[in-house]
């Protein structure tokens, strides 16, 4: 996806559209980023544009200038109880709080240059729905166990 209003190029992850229906199905979905505002909105623009997910509601997308420290993220700009929530980020050192409830995917890379430093999804399309299903299914079975025992957080 070419952005050039923000001057990016973008590709959305494998299995995203199939992990957010099943995610939206039981959680109240947000983007939280600690990118410019407008950055977090072409972003849900992206992976919501019909707002099927709850993600052009104006409460539902937290950029940096909603925090309330610039380094790292935190659920008191998140509604709701903290203890009920799951977050999915590929950075796990910006939720020092809350290490126990993040779901740390793999990083993806577009160019296989760039994967050549850890394993990626570089090489399936950005629809591959049966790769995604599978993660996503695996991912929400696990994040449903975190209430019941806390592990430290979990690559898939």
């Amino acid at each position: 996806h070419v952005l050039p209003h923000i001057g990016m190029w973008t590709k959305l992850r494998p299995g995203l559209a199939a992990f957010l229906a099943a995610a939206a199905e039981r959680y109240e979905l947000y983007v939280y980023t600690m990118g410019a505002r407008r950055y977090a909105w072409e972003m849900a623009s992206l992976i919501d544009p019909l707002g099927t997910y709850g993600l052009m509601q104006k409460d539902r997308v937290i950029a940096k200038e909603d925090s309330t420290v610039s380094t790292i993220k935190s659920l008191d700009v998140v509604l709701g109880s903290e203890e009920t929530v799951v977050i999915v980020d590929d950075t796990l050192a910006v939720w020092q709080r809350y290490a126990d409830q993040v779901l740390v995917p793999r990083r993806y890379h577009f160019f296989p240059s760039s994967a050549a430093r850890d394993h990626s999804l570089h090489h399936l399309p950005s629809d591959a729905p049966e790769r995604g299903r599978s993660a996503q299914q695996s991912a929400l079975r696990h994040a449903n166990g975190r209430a019941d025992h806390r592990a430290s957080p979990r690559r898939w």
